[in-house]
Formats: structure tokens, C-alpha cells, sequence
């Protein structure tokens, strides 16, 4: 099964959420690497980056995470509750 980029976009949203945890984030992410292909490249590199996060101990920005959003086709709307 191919992981898709409504997948992915589903993850970071709930990270940004704060629904899910970076840990749980980063998890989901290295299982998809290990067991299953992507959609696109583009998609391919996304979920490394966010798997680096582990490896390298570093945390995205939300810049970072806007670009993400935006590669996946999504536009980031941020809304003040």
C-alpha cells in the first residue's frame, strides 16, 4: 500500500494539533519508510525529514512545517479559539 500525501497531511495536522506526539509522529513516519512506498519522491522526502527528527534530535519549525503542508498540496490556515 502507497502511502499518500492526505496521509501525511493528516499526521502533521494532528502534531500541530497537538493531538499526536512528535514521538508518535516521528514512529509513524520510520514504519512507513520501513514497510511501505510512496506516492511521489517529493512525498519520500518529506517523511525522511520528519524521521531525521529522531536520528538527529532536532525539532521542525513551523515554517518547516508550512512548507511541508504546502508540497503535500494544502495551504496551513491558522485559527485563534
Amino acid at each position: 500500500m502507497k502511502v499518500t500525501n492526505q496521509e501525511i497531511a493528516s499526521l502533521l495536522t494532528q502534531y500541530m494539533n497537538h493531538t499526536i506526539t512528535r514521538e508518535s509522529l516521528i514512529a509513524q513516519c520510520e514504519e512507513f519508510v520501513q514497510e511501505r512506498t510512496f506516492e511521489s519522491r517529493e512525498l519520500q522526502n518529506i517523511v525522511a525529514r520528519i524521521g531525521w527528527m529522531d536520528v538527529h534530535n532536532f525539532d521542525v519549525s513551523f515554517d518547516d512545517l508550512t512548507t511541508m503542508v504546502q508540497q503535500l498540496g494544502y495551504h496551513l490556515v491558522v485559527e485563534m479559539v
